[in-house]
């Protein structure tokens, strides 16, 4: 299966028209590790998988990648199901969970700061839906996408959802990300107290804890080339952000 981003895994993709439905409809479904609940109250102490799903029409334009990992970036991809491009309008399909009207507002500034314009200069329009209000991603009858909407997100249990115990810890795929600042080395393994700010390197986190009195997060990191140079267990780093 095709891979679209480091960030995402996919565990389904369909490259080409499948049926009859719209202007060749078909679609993707994508996973990352994400450490937010999608109504957007909390962090999470442990990472969880989101899987959302992308609804391509005949041109299987891919710069929704592009627009949907700026909303990973900032911590927003939990509060999506289903994402879609078309005739240049973005749309995105909210999770269950999100009702506040001032998380809605929210996530509506932030898609259409994303999509207009897009990083390569084109600009797309923006529409937020629900699993009960899909107008606009697909060019067919209401009753029509509203099923095939609603069956992919039952057929994928899209949303959130714990990872399995029994797989020990986090996927290999860059699915939990560190980005750390080029100057700081890390020994293999390091517990690190860490602080969210602007990074550059990736390393790969299998645990956030929130600890009281520690002034920001613990994170058992997991390094595989940084040299064992630098930052001993406990140290405090102040130059890393999650995504």
């Amino acid at each position: 299966m095709r891979k679209y981003s480091d960030f995402f895994q996919t565990l389904h993709d369909e490259q080409s028209p499948a049926g009859y439905l719209g202007r060749g409809t078909h679609y993707s479904v994508l996973r990352a590790v994400v450490f937010h609940d999608p109504a957007g109250l909390r962090r999470l102490n442990e990472a969880r998988y989101t899987d959302f799903a992308v609804v391509w029409d005949e041109d299987h334009d891919d710069r929704v990648i592009a627009a949907i990992e700026q909303l990973y970036y900032a911590s927003l991809l939990p509060s999506f199901l289903i994402f879609g491009e078309r005739k240049g309008i973005f749309t995105a399909i909210l999770a269950n969970e999100v009702k506040d009207e001032n998380r809605i507002s929210l996530l509506k500034e932030k898609v259409h700061t994303i999509t207009s314009p897009l990083r390569d200069g084109d600009s797309w329009t923006s529409s937020l839906g629900t699993l009960k209000d899909t107008d606009g991603i697909i060019n067919d009858a209401k009753e029509n996408v509203s099923l095939y909407i609603a069956n992919i997100a039952m057929l994928w249990q899209l949303g959130t959802k714990e990872i399995p115990q029994e797989q020990g810890q986090v996927p290999s795929q860059k699915e939990e990300i560190l980005r750390v600042h080029s100057l700081v080395q890390f020994r293999p393994n390091s517990r690190l107290a860490v602080e969210l700010r602007r990074v550059d390197q990736v390393g790969k986190v299998i645990r956030l804890l929130d600890l009281p009195g520690q002034g920001g997060l613990v994170a058992d990191v997991s390094f595989d080339s940084f040299p064992n140079a630098g930052v001993e267990r406990g140290i405090r780093v102040h130059e890393l952000e999650l995504f």
